[in-house]
């Protein structure tokens, strides 16, 4: 149940400080509150529901899988990738990195300006999506069978990571560094749940791969300092703290927080509305009568994909992610949690079932990642 504990820390920690935190979101009425708390208490409680069920039974039996094959073709297919993908996504080439590391903010505008010039990308979009089981793939495996594994493989394994970590850079974006971890750590966590240490204290575990927590640290630390870098640059400032241009912003003042020191507040403050912003998207969603988008609703790339297909945007105009532009919130600015990316094809009732039914297959997962051994549900388990 260690998985289900992580998340469930994190998830609800996340909404006690969207409720707490000195923001001034755009909830009016103690009635929007009362809603979106009940909303998010139920399916929080759903997802630990359908984990603890789908972890229930015996493991399913373990196919085998050419790991080695796996790991060569996913990650030469990421390395190789990253060269069009820069220049069509960033206008740059990836040898540029440097470059880009040292102006965060001018990469993000750049990687904007290019998304907004003319060109057709969906074909390249296509690409990636086609080649994307075998990419995502490749991590989580190496770090499964890191020791089996020869150094050859193992370089291609770090390269394929190295790739996605450039590509964000280049864009200015957090996202990469953000997958890389939760990859990472899920792949770590059925090493961990495959081994003996799983059956004895946390404490075992810890003497055992203290390495991989102060590798993890590290990580950490530079993923914090990065993302507080990008932010001040985007904003040009640190004594306003604000998402994007929106009027939804921290009070860097407020009591609660008023002893930190500048830089500190900005980093905090920024993060808190960075994570928990969703809930805001999601509230406003709800005040919406539905429309349904026909299965297509909860992807963006589906829907782009229709509409590059026959013409018709108005699939897209039904979604509540879409009229929640019209409240300052865009999705092409603006997280608003999965809960209402799935409510666009069935509705806020069939969002919770449908989350239910992903947390089974998760718990799922894990049961036959760990208990049967499978790799093929840890690939699941990790994505």
């Amino acid at each position: 149940m260690l998985p289900l504990k992580l998340a469930m820390v994190y998830l609800l920690g996340t909404f006690v400080l969207f409720l707490i935190w000195p923001v001034n979101w755009q909830l009016y009425h103690w009635t929007q509150w009362l809603l979106l708390s009940a909303y998010v208490i139920v399916a929080y409680a759903l997802i630990a529901f359908g984990f603890a069920m789908g972890r229930r039974g015996p493991a399913l039996p373990s196919l085998p899988l050419p790991t080695n094959r796996i790991i060569i073709a996913g990650a030469a297919l990421a390395i190789l990738l990253l060269i069009p993908s820069s220049y069509i996504y960033t206008g740059r080439p990836p040898w540029e990195v440097l470059d880009a590391l040292s102006q965060q903010g001018d990469a993000y505008r750049r990687f904007q300006q290019q998304l907004q010039q003319e060109g057709d990308r969906s074909g390249f979009a296509l690409l990636r999506a086609v080649v994307a089981p075998l990419t995502f793939a490749a991590v989580p495996l190496a770090i499964l069978h890191w020791r089996r594994l020869s150094w050859s493989v193992r370089g291609l394994a770090i390269g394929a990571a190295m790739s996605s970590l450039i590509f964000g850079t280049l864009r200015g974006t957090d996202r990469e560094m953000a997958e890389i971890f939760i990859i990472g750590g899920s792949a770590f966590l059925v090493v961990w749940g495959r081994s003996a240490d799983a059956r004895r204290s946390l404490a075992s575990a810890f003497a055992r791969y203290w390495k991989v927590g102060a590798v993890a640290a590290v990580f950490l630390v530079i993923a914090a300092s990065l993302f507080t870098e990008r932010k001040a640059e985007r904003l040009g400032r640190i004594d306003t703290v604000c998402a994007n241009d929106s009027r939804i912003c921290a009070d860097v003042d407020a009591p609660a927080i008023s002893w930190m020191g500048e830089r500190a507040k900005f980093s905090v403050s920024i993060f808190i509305l960075s994570s928990c912003s969703g809930y805001y998207g999601l509230a406003l969603g709800m005040e919406k009568d539905f429309k349904s988008t026909f299965g297509l609703g909860h992807s963006a790339y589906a829907l782009r994909a229709y509409e590059i297909v026959t013409g018709d945007r108005s699939l897209q105009e039904r979604t509540y992610t879409y009229r929640n532009t019209f409240d300052g919130w865009s999705p092409d600015y603006y997280w608003s949690t999965a809960f209402l990316w799935f409510a666009n094809d069935v509705g806020f009732a069939g969002a919770l079932i449908v989350v239910a039914l992903f947390a089974a297959l998760w718990g799922r997962s894990w049961r036959d990642a760990t208990i049967g051994h499978s790799d093929a549900a840890a690939i699941i388990f990790c994505g």
